[in-house]
């Protein structure tokens, strides 16, 4: 509907009552001259506490709502500005936001309230979203405001029930709001400005973190997160790209990751620091299973003592590891030792790799070639030599084994 611009004619008059009290799911989608949300009205909801609270919405029952493709889309309400209270969302719980290039901001909520010894009292913090639970922002290219309420001395915008947020192409985007309950937080996308810094008040509740590193993150910024994280962290699952910055020389950088002891799933990609096989940073990782790397374009297998020297000792380096896949690095010449503990072993696209030696008795599936083109049985310790160029997709069918399904992670949203 490129045409459709407004809720109701401008010329009438409307009351107080609600426009759609009843509606518990909202999707727009091009509607390219549709420029803001129908009048809100006053309501009356209930908090988490028990307390009444006023506040206005025209879809006070809405509890899921997607915003896609309104290029002209810039207001949460058609009167935005002329009231005291922002607009609210008081039952909405996942909300998708994607190519509305005008949008500079989210509502701008109305004040929390909670009770306290049997008095409500007021919180100074803003919510427009106070039951939210799934957050997705993709392609807001104005988007730089998490709330119209922020610079109001004491009051902060925050998100008290999320628990999944992704944040995707919203370069003007440069910090994080309040969300005590996030336990995903997906941040990439080309140009993104939110650093590991400001990402940093997120991370201690987070079980899984996606994350494209700005580039504007220094050594300063190791010195700052430390700081704030002096203990091991519940992360289990992270992927990062553009990682350098965690993988450079400086002394931070290692005591960040003891704070990622718990980690069981960690992804790699896209980091040109990456040249060694990064022996200090595995030493940490003691509860990790499973391990992916890939577009490290620079990494080559060499440990960073030897080119030579004896690798270390088997069982040392990632002594739960079961499963590692090495795709699209192009400078990788060796695999250091495996762990005892590996049961699968997949390598894609390193074209300099000529073997893999030193396989550990514990491996069942090995997958070498591109995009998994030849997979073989394994059944004891050996060398392999990837010379997929003699394969023929086929020829050794009877002894080949199906992969068990393990995929490269792509940087995905939080979807529920």
């Amino acid at each position: 509907m490129p045409k459709f611009e407004a809720w109701l004619d401008t010329d009438v008059v409307q009351g107080e009552e609600t426009i759609f009290p009843k509606v518990e799911e909202l999707v727009i989608h091009e509607c390219g001259s549709l420029t803001a949300l129908p009048k809100a009205a006053s309501v009356i909801t209930e908090s988490s506490g028990g307390v009444d609270t006023n506040c206005r919405s025209a879809f006070p029952a809405l509890r899921n709502m997607t915003l896609e493709f309104l290029n002209m889309f810039d207001r949460w309400d058609v009167v935005e500005g002329t009231l005291v209270e922002g607009v609210t969302f008081p039952e909405l719980e996942k909300l998708y936001i994607l190519s509305c290039a005008s949008l500079a901001t989210l509502p701008k909520g109305s004040l929390m309230v909670k009770q306290l010894f049997g008095q409500a009292e007021t919180v100074c913090c803003r919510s427009a979203f106070p039951a939210l639970r799934k957050l997705e922002l993709s392609g807001l290219s104005a988007l730089e405001r998490w709330g119209a309420a922020e610079g109001t001395p004491g009051e902060e915008v925050t998100f008290p029930l999320l628990e999944g947020m992704t944040i995707d192409e919203c370069p003007k985007l440069t910090y994080l709001p309040e969300a005590p309950k996030l336990s995903g937080l997906c941040i990439k996308g080309e140009g993104q400005q939110i650093s590991l810094q400001a990402a940093s008040r997120c991370i201690p509740s987070l079980s899984k973190l996606i994350l494209v590193v700005s580039p504007d993150d220094t050594e300063t910024t190791l010195l700052h997160v430390k700081q704030k994280w002096d203990h091991e962290l519940p992360l289990a699952f992270m992927m990062l790209a553009r990682c350098d910055l965690l993988f450079s020389s400086h002394p931070g950088a290692l005591a960040l990751w003891t704070c990622f002891a718990r980690l069981v799933d960690l992804t790699i990609g896209g980091c040109d620091a990456l040249v060694y096989w990064p022996e200090n940073v595995f030493q940490v990782l003691v509860s990790l299973r499973r391990l992916w790397i890939w577009s490290c374009r620079k990494l080559t297998g060499h440990t960073q003592a030897s080119d030579g020297q004896s690798a270390p000792e088997r069982g040392g380096l990632l002594p739960r590891l079961e499963y590692l896949c090495i795709n699209g690095c192009t400078s990788l010449v060796e695999v250091p030792n495996l762990p005892a503990s590996l049961k699968e072993l997949e390598i894609g696209d390193c074209k300099y790799l000529v073997e893999v030696p030193n396989l550990p008795a514990s491996l069942k599936t090995l997958c070498i070639g591109r995009e998994g083109e030849y997979v073989m049985p394994v059944g004891g310790e050996g060398v392999v030599q990837p010379d997929t160029s003699s394969l023929i997709p086929g020829s050794s069918g009877s002894e080949a084994t199906a992969s068990t399904g393990h995929q490269q992670p792509t940087i995905a949203p939080f979807h529920a």
